[in-house]
């Protein structure tokens, strides 16, 4: 649908089937984007940030001094009484006519300034994006980076998901020419098994996500995280390490 140049097949039920080229805008609403394949399916991509979040009153102040800063108080007459007056539909689409204009308008700053911010985790094909944040360094022979780190550190770059066994498949194709490569090692933490590599280090490298606060509480869990890793705690070890043994 984004990407272009395909065709598919559109038909009544059952019967009377043509191919045709999509044509198409479509909108998507979420927190956090999902993976696209292929690439390409980006370069249209325009991407609108939005600052509050509205919530019912009571939500609000059950919250009180945790409630998150981008919320706000939501008018439920907006959408379910002022909306749907006539004059009100009639004003929104004589805008809409108005607006329009035979040549591609340029979005304004804001929307440019938030795809550019997207675009770095999303434009980018996944070896790349992990290539920024996985980096081959040859003084770290006695300092271990453990996969479990690594997705973390990835999972804040945009890549989410990634398996252990992907994750030594890059290392291999991005490093595994050097003179000294990264080398898979297991080790031991609390009678558990964990699994790392020497000769890596982690760049922290931060996607857009449309939330300052959402960032920050995610490097910081990162941070948190990394040091129960190293630390070897038990517990943290059974839950998190998903590829030991009892």
């Amino acid at each position: 649908m984004a990407s272009g140049g395909d065709e598919i097949e559109l038909r009544t039920n059952h019967r009377d089937e043509v191919r045709k080229r999509l044509q198409s805008t479509f909108f998507l609403h979420c927190n956090d984007f999902p993976p696209v394949e292929p690439a390409d399916a980006y370069k249209t991509l325009e991407v609108f940030q939005f600052h509050c979040s509205f919530h019912p009153a009571c939500e609000i102040q059950a919250r009180g001094g945790t409630c998150p800063k981008h919320w706000r108080v939501a008018d439920p007459n907006i959408k379910h009484t002022w909306v749907r007056q006539p004059a009100v539909l009639d004003a929104f689409t004589k805008m809409v006519l108005e607006a329009w204009k035979p040549d591609l308008l340029a979005p304004p700053t804001c929307v440019t300034e938030h795809t550019m911010h997207f675009n770095g985790p999303a434009s980018v094909a996944e070896i790349d994006r992990f290539a920024e944040v996985v980096k081959y360094d040859p003084s770290t022979v006695k300092t271990r980076v453990f996969v479990e780190e690594i997705k973390l550190a990835l999972e804040n770059a945009g890549l989410r998901g990634m398996s252990s066994y992907k994750i030594t498949t890059f290392v291999q194709k991005l490093y595994g020419d050097e003179t000294a490569p990264p080398a898979y090692h297991q080790f031991r933490k609390e009678g558990k098994r964990a699994y790392g590599f020497d000769h890596l280090r982690i760049k922290e490298v931060v996607a857009f996500d449309g939330s300052e606060e959402r960032r920050s509480a995610n490097l910081a869990r990162a941070e948190r995280v990394r040091q129960q890793v190293r630390n070897g705690e038990g517990e943290l070890g059974k839950r998190m390490f998903d590829d030991m043994d009892e």
